[in-house]
């Protein structure tokens, strides 16, 4: 049952935050500017008639949560309305699109939880044909990198404007976590992103945990050839991802498994314990987690892998990505990668790095957010 909260006076400020999933960040970004927040699981109820008004009529033609949200925006009349791109419908369709195309008077925002490429955009389909849905819209991107502004189309959405900021949890780390440099301690580390197939009927699911099946068969490999060790990031524990204590011990299994060298976990309810693991590897290899580009924006050597084309969309380049390889070609490619500088490596990738993920000359997602909100009052 939601919890409503009644308040008696407009809120002045003129940022409005809508949370959603992974909007955490996105506050935590926000410090130090004053924000007024909107929960749709605790909605926030003005004693005015007119506001009761302005819902009743408005809820008759749209969406009920996006005629609540259109309510709250005129009656407080925000510049800067910002969310995350999880903020949709039940038919996959972008409230902030929609906020947008009835109320002109504020600018609006979203910031992506990952890239979101080939596979994984997640159309709204016309209820008549059944064919996808494609928007063009007024609602600003912030995008993880430069490579968004011509591929990313999550929920059918054409952006106008997309601005690459970079990784809100990457900076977020960097200032209140990154103490100092880590020790590499292990030299692999594979980033986890299965879940529970069993729960999640995506098309992509299936391919990814081909991927990290072949993938986890080439580091066993290598690991016993080469007597090295290895760690296992988990995915973080939240409702959405693990519903009980049973999936994470199902993917723990899993991993199991499928290696006779020694393998170790991360503590999965420890805040970045994945930006931690890959930062104390010599190595981190996965297959389609946004934590593998947040590493290669930190300056970490990273390897991916699939079956086609990476849904990162990270280009052909084998310092950072293989095309459905054989054990031969991955244990080459580790080979060379794990022998050459780190000096080099950053080199050699420079141009794929910061065109995947902003992060030139120590760009911090932060800041580079704060100056578009800012910049939009």
């Amino acid at each position: 049952m939601r919890k409503v909260i009644v308040k008696g006076r407009k809120n002045r400020n003129q940022i409005l935050l809508i949370k959603a999933r992974h909007s955490g960040v996105v506050e935590s970004a926000l410090l130090g500017l004053r924000i007024s927040t909107v929960d749709l699981t605790r909605p926030t109820i003005y004693f005015s008639l007119r506001f009761f008004l302005k819902y009743f009529r408005l809820s008759k033609t749209m969406n009920k949560d996006v005629a609540y949200l259109l309510t709250i925006i005129h009656h407080i009349q925000p510049k800067v309305v910002i969310s995350t791109d999880s903020l949709v419908t039940m038919k996959r369709r972008s409230m902030l699109h929609e906020l947008s195309v009835n109320y002109q008077d504020a600018t609006y925002i979203s910031v992506p939880h990952g890239s979101y490429q080939k596979g994984y955009e997640f159309h709204p389909v016309d209820e008549l044909t059944g064919e996808e849905l494609h928007v063009k819209s007024k609602v600003v991107l912030a995008s993880l990198g430069a490579r968004d502004i011509s591929s990313y189309n999550r929920w059918g959405m054409n952006h106008d404007k997309v601005v690459p900021v970079g990784s809100l949890p990457n900076s977020i780390y960097l200032r209140d976590r990154l103490t100092s440099p880590p020790l590499k301690t292990f030299q692999i580390c594979i980033v986890e992103h299965l879940g529970d197939p069993s729960k999640n009927s995506l098309p992509l699911q299936s391919k990814a945990l081909q991927a990290i099946e072949v993938l986890c068969e080439y580091v066993d490999a290598y690991a016993l050839k080469n007597k090295i060790k290895i760690k296992i990031a988990l995915r973080p524990t939240s409702k959405a991802l693990f519903e009980s204590d049973d999936e994470i011990g199902w993917v723990i299994n899993w991993f199991r498994q499928k290696f006779k060298t020694e393998i170790s976990f991360t503590d999965s309810s420890v805040d970045f314990a994945t930006h931690i693991a890959s930062d104390e590897s010599q190595l981190t290899v996965g297959v389609d987690s946004t934590a593998l580009l947040e590493s290669i924006a930190r300056g970490n050597k990273v390897l991916t892998i699939w079956y086609d084309d990476s849904p990162l969309g990270i280009p052909n380049n084998d310092w950072l990505f293989l095309k459905n390889p054989s054990y031969g070609e991955f244990e080459s490619t580790v080979d060379r990668i794990l022998k050459t500088s780190d000096a080099e490596y950053l080199g050699i990738t420079q141009f794929d790095r910061e065109h995947l993920i902003e992060c030139r000359n120590g760009s911090n997602a932060i800041a580079n957010l704060l100056n578009l909100v800012t910049d939009s009052l």
